[in-house]
Parts: C-alpha cells; sequence; structure tokens
C-alpha cells in the first residue's frame, strides 16, 4: 500500500533543503516519489486517489439513520407494517436508513477530492511550498516525517473524523 505525505513549507529554501534530505535518506527504495510544488498543485503530479468519501460514508449514515429512524416511527408503526411497536418500527428504520444513507454518501464523496488536498492546494495558491512524497510503508513515512518536521514544515493529515478536526492547523513540533 502506498502512503502520501503533504508536508507544506512557508519558505522554499526549507522545502529544498528538506527534500535534499528526504533523498539522502537510507532505506528509501528507488520507488519513492519526491516532488515539490510551488504557486499552484499539478493535478496530474499530486495523487489523488483519495476523495472524500469516508466523509460522505459518515455523513450519510448519520443523516440516513436519523431520517430512517424518524420517518419509520412515525410511519411505519402506526401504518402497522411492523407488528413490534413503534421502537421496533424506529430501529428498523435506523439500519434500513443508515444503509442507504451510506451507500449514497459513499458515492458522493467517491467523486469529490480529498478536504486535505483542497486545503493543501488552497494554502499553495496562498504562497506555501508543498511536499509531496509517496512512500510504500508507514516506517518509510514516519522516517521522513521527521526530516520535514526538522525542517520547519506543516503536515497535512487526513483526520480521524472528517468534519470535526482542523487539518492545517496543528503545528507540529520537531
Amino acid at each position: 500500500m502506498r502512503h502520501v505525505l503533504f508536508a507544506l513549507f512557508d519558505d522554499d529554501k526549507d522545502a529544498v533543503a528538506c527534500t535534499h534530505a528526504i533523498r539522502a535518506l537510507p532505506g528509501l527504495s528507488e520507488a519513492c516519489t519526491v516532488l515539490l510544488h510551488r504557486d499552484k498543485v499539478n493535478r496530474h503530479d499530486v495523487p489523488l486517489a483519495e476523495t472524500s468519501a469516508r466523509e460522505g460514508i459518515t455523513t450519510g449514515a448519520l443523516v440516513g439513520s436519523a431520517a430512517g429512524g424518524l420517518l419509520s416511527g412515525l410511519v411505519l408503526s402506526p401504518l402497522g407494517f411492523i407488528a413490534g411497536g413503534p421502537l421496533a418500527a424506529a430501529l428498523f428504520g435506523m439500519l434500513g436508513g443508515g444503509a442507504a444513507g451510506a451507500l449514497g454518501g459513499g458515492l458522493t464523496g467517491a467523486s469529490e477530492p480529498d478536504p486535505v488536498l483542497q486545503d493543501v492546494e488552497r494554502e499553495v495558491k496562498a504562497g506555501k511550498v508543498l511536499l509531496t512524497v509517496e512512500l510504500e510503508t508507514m516506517t518509510q513515512a514516519a522516517e521522513v516525517e521527521a526530516v520535514c518536521l526538522a525542517h520547519h514544515a506543516h503536515i497535512a493529515r487526513k483526520p480521524v473524523f472528517g468534519f470535526w478536526s482542523h487539518r492545517l492547523h496543528r503545528r507540529d513540533a520537531a
């Protein structure tokens, strides 16, 4: 599995020095890709395989569960379609609505780029320098991240819970 690290630099000199330090690391394979982006992000160079599908699934499942539970509790129970009563109807609706919402949210989110990449693109347009490093293992990613932090980089991360995080506002210290 490939791992991509996004590091933002305020200064071009730091970014170039970091690039040379990364390429000098022992144990990095020839398949490791290190690219610098100035002024704009070239979408052909930046790995855009990651989409916002995960956020779409989460949002769709939450909204679908709430809507399905409410509607089925209000509609199916009084009509007698589910003999277990309003609670059983609401639970049945939550399961169905959550599944349908997750599917729809995942499909919708898969068509949009990852929110981290959108934030990174905005930062580059505002004058920062982006270093993308595509690696093969998490061990390599940890080594490269340590080098980037030593050169005053801000690491862009995909949050665990997509919409509950400030992706680029974390200040990492070396």
